[in-house]
């Protein structure tokens, strides 16, 4: 996975899923070529998110021998997101989503469709509703 980090104060993982759900997607190309201009991240324990202005950046392999930075880019936005995990209603900063908004919110995440996102969603986190946020950056 890729993990994201804030240059002045230290790793704040908002990117970095764990174990893969889906081994034959890679996201590092996806956040280098910048097709990937969004991350989706759990709410963390201490509430902390990102605000605009803050940098990202972006690191494959954090907690290995192999760790790299792959991009650094400024965050132009968070925003609080929830998933019905069994409905696949998206709810972003209080919007509900359409199904046309629903499927470039995916893409925009580097999944092919909202059923990739959803289903990788639902494996990690079981199903159910997922709250979160939002975190997109500027290339």
């Amino acid at each position: 996975g890729v993990d994201v980090g804030r240059r002045d104060e230290g790793p704040c993982v908002v990117e970095g899923r764990g174990r893969r759900a889906h081994p034959e997607r890679t996201e590092e190309p996806l956040v280098e070529s910048g097709a990937k201009r969004q991350t989706i991240r759990c709410n963390r324990a201490d509430g902390r998110r990102p605000v605009a202005g803050d940098i990202a950046c972006c690191y494959t392999g954090l907690r290995t021998a192999h760790a790299r930075l792959l991009i650094e880019r400024p965050v132009v936005r968070c925003a609080a997101v929830r998933m019905d995990l069994v409905t696949g209603i998206v709810i972003v900063d209080g919007n509900c989503l359409s199904a046309q908004e629903r499927q470039a919110f995916a893409r925009a995440d580097g999944f092919a469709n909202s059923f990739e996102l959803l289903s990788w969603f639902t494996e990690q986190y079981g199903r159910g509703d997922f709250e979160g946020f939002l975190t997109e950056g500027r290339f």
